[in-house]
């Protein structure tokens, strides 16, 4: 079985702070106290973290809907910036994805898109 943890907020950014052995014992601990499993479970094989606050190019956000979103968007987000008809500016990302938001393969599929856009484009 995989175990996924989310951490937001300040817990996210001090976590990254934190060995990864130091976070499976943690876990397993809270695990056992809240399944009210014996402390004798088999331990975590393997904790991978990810450290998308240190990350400059991320600084740890994703994009996500909210209850308040009108669901157009990712659409506004991709439309390409054409001051005189011609698009000059286009965007790429997991933002940007129609259904893929918040993903890697969100943020793939939108660059391979805009990839093919420009090509469109350039071959007119």
């Amino acid at each position: 079985p995989i175990l996924i943890c989310w951490f937001g907020g300040s817990a996210a950014v001090l976590i990254e702070d934190i060995n990864e052995n130091i976070i499976g014992q943690i876990c397993h601990e809270v695990l056992c106290y809240y399944l009210n499993l014996s402390s004798k479970l088999n331990k975590l094989n393997r904790v991978l973290k990810s450290e998308w606050h240190k990350n400059r190019f991320i600084r740890g956000s994703y994009s996500y809907y909210s209850i308040k979103s009108s669901g157009k968007a990712g659409q506004q987000l991709r439309t390409a910036y054409e001051p005189d008809g011609i698009p000059r500016i286009l965007f790429a990302g997991e933002a940007t994805h129609e259904n893929g938001y918040s993903t890697v393969h969100g943020a793939f599929e939108s660059g391979i898109r805009e990839g093919n856009r420009l090509l469109s484009i350039l071959n007119e």
